[in-house]
């Protein structure tokens, strides 16, 4: 265990979500510091907290002291030489499963809202097509279905386009999309490739709204849509903005957790 007196945590905050984070850690007895107020100076073992939001590079970490902690996001930008190199200990906020299955929740909650804030008619009265069943296509069907939408589901997974049609009112294989893809009012993507194309986007309707969830560079085409009545809202980060506090304090329970099993 990681003793809370000898130790340090250097919070980065980016978002009201690692406001929140900060503000629970010192709730619960922590030592812990907005990261632009560190110094060398702090004494205790350093544990570096980043935003989830934060791909770390190599001129992040060389900052770090030698030989102390660090949790971040998947590492895009940064090999497992440097790591060593620098006697750096990565945790992934990722890694654990119960951290991406609560946020994948958080992240449906945030589009429920902005589809209901970017759309004139009653969620019920619309059609929508979810791309995607993975974590947040899940969520996504899961709290479309406790709303009583009328919504299906595109999925390459045979599997999971089995358990779609448990709550979805259609599911169907990406190779039917360009047929059906027509009929939808909304289009939520998930899936983190660009799969709305040129083929794709020219059969969409206008007045079509794209909720895309997926991680940059996000699902759509967006030289495609020039002089299109096709509103794209590339919705990074939900969590952050609409649940903060409970996103801080998945977050934090991820951190804690794993320093109380050192």
């Amino acid at each position: 265990m990681v003793e809370k007196k000898n130790s340090v945590i250097l919070v980065e905050i980016k978002d009201r979500r690692d406001e929140f984070l900060l503000k629970e850690l010192i709730k619960d007895g922590y030592r812990a510091v907005d990261i632009k107020d560190a110094t060398h100076e702090i004494d205790g073992f350093k544990i570096y907290v980043l935003s989830i939001t934060t791909n770390p590079r190599r001129e992040n970490i060389e900052l770090f002291d030698k030989g102390s902690m660090f949790f971040s996001s998947t590492l895009k930008h940064v090999t497992g030489d440097t790591i060593k190199e620098f006697k750096l200990t990565h945790y992934d906020y990722f890694a654990n499963e119960e951290l991406a299955v609560r946020n994948a929740g958080l992240t449906a909650e945030g589009m429920l809202a902005l589809l209901i804030e970017n759309t004139q008619a009653s969620i019920k009265d619309l059609k929508i097509l979810i791309l995607g069943y993975g974590r947040v296509g899940k969520a996504s069907a899961q709290i479309l279905h406790d709303n009583h939408c009328f919504f299906s589901v595109v999925n390459r997974n045979s599997i999971a386009s089995a358990e779609a049609t448990l709550i979805a009112n259609r599911s169907y294989s990406f190779e039917n999309m360009p047929n059906i893809i027509r009929d939808y009012d909304v289009i939520i993507n998930s899936v983190p490739a660009v799969i709305l194309n040129s083929e794709i986007l020219h059969e969409i309707k206008d007045d079509t709204l794209i909720l895309d969830l997926a991680s940059l560079p996000g699902g759509v085409d967006m030289s495609q849509l020039e002089n299109r009545n096709i509103k794209v809202i590339h919705a990074l980060g939900l969590p952050g903005k609409f649940s903060p506090l409970k996103a801080a304090k998945l977050i934090k329970k991820v951190i804690t957790d794993k320093l109380n099993s050192m």
